[in-house]
């Protein structure tokens, strides 16, 4: 928490004054943190009063903090009584970040795949800005079987015990009518449906020449079927309203991956399906985009990857840089944050784009468009066969490389 992307270090707070020396790491460590009135904040401009030419970030640094706090343990500020008085006008640090802490407030939300990892951490953060929330899991394991209907229920109670507002639903994203039940449940529950948060998703990997019409089917239908069933309720909802926020995951394995054919081809076809999303509904005032996270879950750091990776390794598949920062995966903890801003109203007018996050990097996807192209205007533009044998290696593969060249072929043993 202490290096988290989104709030600078608690030692660079009480650099700033906003608490005492020490008391800021010794109170979270120590898991209490109780904010009772002296802890104040420059509305000036944070830094500026310490002389920084720049200053407006002291707000912006308390208010991530309260997001982060309040999103991992729950915790709510309560309005202060008496303002600290300082040279400069101040106010108390609690009273601000209630303020801040209502990006969201009055929205329904929904989020599928919320019972653990990042849909999980997603869904608390959501509830600690306002939002009502539809926390939508089965329980299946991670290969889609079975049902544990307690890890919904668990997260509802998080929310409740933090002074927020949630519904449990066990439904399945697989099923359309199902997805409807969803929809209709946020409506009823909190008057609208405003945010949807597909999160849901299963993995069995295999080499495609091992794959299973069911392993590929399975996958397909929770992602990406999934992702379309949800949606597709929603935006009667959203259109009809003229507002909503839609907000995808995908994976980098969208852009190729190794073991999980089925997984990419579901992750690159929730990108194709967010992108036309964005351009069906955006006159409607209706967003989506996509964000493509790296964090350490029961779905990505099981023995099982573990030893897969090191396999793919050992083959010269992946870099040693790759495999190495795979290991070192941090928690689903940095990507709400993300997701946070994409389903507020600053972030009214970003549509249709893809965006990465994790520990300490956020990024933003290239755009698929055409780079390189020739042209050819006699013939009526037939192509031989053997002009784009001469001209496509040296035109539009200038500088390509084969990202999977063939072996060659491996000595047989007597």
């Amino acid at each position: 928490m202490h290096d988290c992307f989104t709030i600078a270090e608690l030692t660079e707070y009480e650099a700033l004054g906003f608490c005492e020396r020490g008391r800021a790491v010794r109170e979270v460590e120590a898991g209490t943190f109780i904010l009772e009135g002296d802890l104040p904040v420059n509305t000036d401009g944070g830094l500026k009063a310490f002389g920084h030419p720049l200053g407006a970030t002291g707000l912006r640094m308390c208010n991530e903090l309260y997001l982060q706090l309040s999103a991992k343990f729950g915790w709510r500020m309560k309005r202060a009584r008496k303002p600290h008085q300082e040279k400069q006008k101040l106010f108390l640090l609690q009273e601000e970040v209630v303020r801040m802490g209502e990006r969201l407030k009055g929205k329904g939300a929904v989020v599928t795949g919320a019972g653990r990892g990042i849909g999980r951490e997603i869904a608390l953060a959501l509830a600690a800005e306002g939002a009502g929330v539809v926390v939508v899991d089965p329980g299946a394991a991670r290969d889609g079987s079975g049902t544990d209907l307690a890890l919904a229920d668990q997260v509802v109670s998080e929310i409740k015990n933090g002074g927020g507002r949630a519904v449990a639903s066990f439904h399945s994203v697989t099923d359309f009518k199902a997805a409807e039940d969803i929809i209709k449940s946020c409506v009823d529950s909190f008057g609208s449906v405003d945010i949807v948060v597909n999160c849901a998703g299963i993995l069995r990997e295999r080499m495609i020449w091992n794959m299973t019409e069911d392993d590929w089917d399975s996958v397909i239908a929770v992602h990406l079927k999934g992702t379309f069933n949800v949606c597709r309720h929603a935006c009667v909802k959203m259109r009809e309203q003229r507002s909503g926020r839609i907000i995808n995951l995908t994976s980098d394995a969208w852009r190729g991956t190794v073991g999980q054919s089925n997984y990419g081809s579901a992750k690159g076809g929730i990108v194709s399906l967010t992108r036309a999303i964005a351009r069906e509904m955006g006159r409607y005032g209706v967003t989506a985009n996509c964000v493509a996270p790296i964090a350490a879950t029961r779905m990505t750091m099981t023995e099982e990857v573990k030893a897969g990776m090191k396999k793919r390794l050992e083959s010269g598949l992946i870099t040693r840089e790759f495999y190495d920062s795979f290991m070192a995966m941090p928690g689903p903890e940095y990507v709400p944050p993300m997701v946070v801003y994409l389903a507020s109203e600053a972030a009214a007018n970003i549509n249709g784009r893809v965006f990465h996050i994790e520990k300490g990097r956020a990024a933003i996807y290239s755009e698929p468009v055409e780079t390189l192209a020739i042209y050819k205007i006699n013939d009526d533009g037939m192509f031989t066969v053997e002009e784009l044998a001469e001209f496509v290696p040296k035109t539009l593969l200038t500088g390509y490389v084969n990202p999977a060249p063939a072996e060659p072929p491996k000595e047989k043993k007597n």
